[in-house]
């Protein structure tokens, strides 16, 4: 075994110098997108454990531990703290490397730009692009296993669509103007590459603003929950054709699209119904006939008081007359006029009496108790 050993004396500052050499690196370092491209090998038993969200949640850490054992223990201390939880720098080495796995073979020099930041015009779209480039990478290997129909891979008409937007940003010229351009260079757009580059946009319309990053990072989402149920030719026991991939993004969009309200329609006047004037002239006078016989019925009618006060006499002359005259007190020896009282007013007096005598035995009995 061959051992190199230091013999003279190294003063502090040549030995720092010294070390410092020792524990440099003897080859170029990798660059970000070069590293992620290798990184994205390492992703394939990883990648059934992702559960979504961001990598270094709770929920995804069965897929962290299975990235980290691909990697050699020098790696892997450089990745995680000291109470084994992923670090600042393992979180970001991991998104490259799931952003790699999704889109690297198709995206070339763009995927060094987005790594690095330099996504100018396309912050949105870069930023949707990462949010699901874990479940697109799964379509992708679903694809590639056999699992779903090889027509639902559209990641070359996703990365064309980014390409058609990041050039039209470059050129300041409106998209729609663009595409109406021939380009060598630029092939033209397939259908799925129009509705991927129309999902990048408000309503869909590139003649519109770029939607927000979660709008966009939700239709890309639900094309893969679709495609992914998306069986290959020969499996479907009905024998239906597979949808087509522009058929799976144009229904995400109608989807999207809240519904219209229901305009209410204004009910039409009923039409007025014509008895003709003749019919007319027969109502209005009947309505005047009736009028006027009230009118006359009103005034022959006595005033309410002057009937019941003259009822109230009649009746009280009827009573005087059918009072029956009683004597009281003793025959005169004379012979004279006996004296008498009216037997209603006797037995009113009695009544009376017969009341008072009731209450004073009332009181008695209280009084007693």
């Amino acid at each position: 075994m061959l051992v190199s050993r230091r013999i003279g004396a190294l003063s502090p500052e040549e030995r720092r110098a010294f070390v410092a050499e020792a524990n440099g690196r003897a080859t170029l370092a990798q660059g970000v997108g070069e590293r992620a491209r290798a990184d994205a090998e390492r992703l394939e038993d990883a990648l059934p454990l992702w559960r979504g969200g961001d990598v270094d949640s709770a929920d995804n850490a069965g897929f962290v531990r299975a990235f980290l054992l691909r990697l050699t223990p020098e790696e892997r201390g450089s990745l995680i703290t000291r109470d084994g939880r992923l670090a600042a720098e393992g979180a970001a080495r991991l998104r490259a490397a799931v952003l790699a796995r999704a889109y690297g073979d198709e995206l070339g020099p763009l995927l060094d730009r987005l790594l690095e930041g330099d996504t100018a015009g396309l912050r949105g779209v870069a930023g949707a692009l990462t949010d699901v480039s874990a479940r697109w990478a799964q379509l992708r290997q679903a694809v590639m296993a056999g699992e779903v129909d090889a027509g639902m891979d559209v990641t070359a008409d996703l990365i064309g669509a980014l390409r058609t937007l990041d050039e039209a940003r470059r050129l300041k010229v409106a998209v729609p103007e663009l595409l109406l351009q021939t380009d060598l260079d630029r092939p033209p757009l397939t259908e799925a590459g129009q509705k991927m580059l129309a999902s990048f946009f408000d309503q869909g319309d590139p003649s519109r603003r770029t939607a927000a990053r979660a709008a966009i990072a939700a239709r890309l989402d639900a094309y893969v929950e679709e495609a992914l149920k998306v069986q290959p030719p020969g499996r479907d026991l009905f024998g239906a054709p597979p949808l087509r991939p522009a058929e799976i993004l144009e229904g995400a969009r109608l989807r999207e699209a809240p519904p219209a309200a229901p305009v209410a329609e204004e009910a039409a006047p009923a039409a007025a119904f014509d008895f003709g004037e003749e019919a007319v002239d027969i109502l209005a006078a009947r309505q005047r006939a009736i009028r006027e016989a009230t009118e006359t019925e009103a005034a022959a009618r006595p005033a309410p008081q002057q009937v019941a006060t003259a009822e109230l006499l009649e009746a009280q002359r009827i009573a005087a007359e059918r009072d029956v005259p009683v004597p009281v007190g003793e025959i005169s020896a004379d012979g004279a006029a006996q004296p008498t009282r009216g037997a209603r007013d006797l037995l009113d007096e009695a009544e009376a009496e017969g009341e008072q005598a009731g209450q004073a035995m009332l009181c008695l009995i209280g009084g007693a108790a």
